[in-house]
């Protein structure tokens, strides 16, 4: 199977104080909201992130290979009350 990269950007809001993004089992390396992970092609992945900040605090996340989108969440908030939040998003390439 050929590899393909996967080129992710983050945008988490301002009350965001960290968080951690994998496409399965890989960790990506975020510097300055983006990194990449190669992936096999044809193949169907699991984007995985966790962040922590304030309540309401939001991360968005977009996945691009050669310029097209493959997997996107809009916006992932901290529920009321809590100090995390998290998301689980299946994709294929």
């Amino acid at each position: 199977m050929p590899a393909v990269s996967l080129d992710l950007t983050a945008s988490p809001s301002d009350d965001v104080q960290s968080y951690w993004i994998t496409v399965h089992d890989q960790p990506v390396t975020m510097n300055n909201d983006a990194g990449s992970v190669n992936l096999a092609s044809p193949g169907t992945y699991i984007l995985v992130w966790h962040f922590i900040g304030n309540e309401g605090a939001t991360v968005g996340i977009q996945g691009d290979v050669n310029g097209s989108t493959v997997v996107q969440v809009k916006q992932s908030t901290i529920p009321a009350g809590q100090i995390s939040g998290a998301g689980i998003s299946r994709f294929s390439v």
